[in-house]
């Protein structure tokens, strides 16, 4: 067995046969901890209906149009400022103060503006995955090694085509660290945001089931979060090789 593969799958297995052993003794009260067949059931009935596919594909899509916009626009203000570091001094007060804001913050400014829907989530996504990005980007920029620049004005390479040679390459890594960072937040900020400013996804379904104390429902949508996460980090880690290495050769 691989040995990546092989510790998660003895911290499945412990996880569960804790689990289980909490669930089937009298530890602990059953309502907070149901019985695996109880979990399966809930499952089973949340599948079977179709809400546990119309649920999946609406988080999915809020946090790949959330993310997408949140990113691009960081990568492309955060560039700029690299680029032109002279008017970021101008606008970085203002961007590390809306940093340390958490994105949660702006949940009942977002409901307000926006309403009830997919809007408020998408706009909380894009706003907690920008700053990452954007930090990352407007770093890499800035740090780009003298020698490198110099040779960009020797052989006097417009603005444009230095940042496709030179800045672009020598970036890239630093820039999709921050794209992952971007999405992991995204994706914690989006359940959240479900959970207060949405009818439909994850983040809705446990608050609903929080409400009707259905606690089978609340842990396997849970899993459902923690399952989607670990394949969008694998998705991000994948593609993250793919473009370091076709960009750098």
């Amino acid at each position: 067995m691989d040995h990546r593969i092989f510790p998660i799958v003895v911290c499945v297995l412990v996880t569960g046969a804790i689990y289980w052993f909490l669930s089937t003794s009298a530890l602990v009260n059953p309502l907070f901890f149901p019985e695996p067949k109880l979990l399966l059931s809930s499952f089973n009935d949340w599948y079977a209906s179709g809400d546990l596919l119309k649920d999946v594909l609406s988080s999915a899509l809020r946090v790949t149009v959330g993310a997408t916009i949140g990113i691009v626009a960081g990568a492309l203000f955060g560039g700029l400022g690299g680029l032109y570091p002279k008017y970021y001094n101008y606008i970085e007060p203002i961007v590390e103060f809306t940093r340390v804001i958490s994105p949660l913050a702006w949940i009942p400014f977002a409901i307000l503006l926006f309403g009830i829907g997919d809007r408020p989530a998408i706009v909380l996504v894009a706003i907690a995955s920008f700053f990452p990005t954007f930090t990352a980007t407007s770093d890499a920029f800035r740090s780009i090694p003298v020698k490198y620049l110099e040779v960009a004005r020797l052989f006097q390479l417009p603005k444009f085509k230095a940042v496709k040679i030179i800045y672009f390459p020598y970036c890239l890594p630093q820039m999709i660290t921050g794209m992952k960072v971007s999405i992991g937040i995204a994706w914690y900020v989006l359940v959240a945001a479900e959970m207060l400013g949405a009818q439909s996804g994850l983040g809705y379904v446990i608050q609903t089931s929080k409400l009707t104390l259905q606690i089978e429902r609340i842990i396997c949508a849970i899993l459902v979060i923690g399952v989607m996460g670990i394949c969008i980090r694998i998705s991000a880690s994948f593609l993250e090789r793919v473009s370091v290495r076709k960009v750098q050769g």
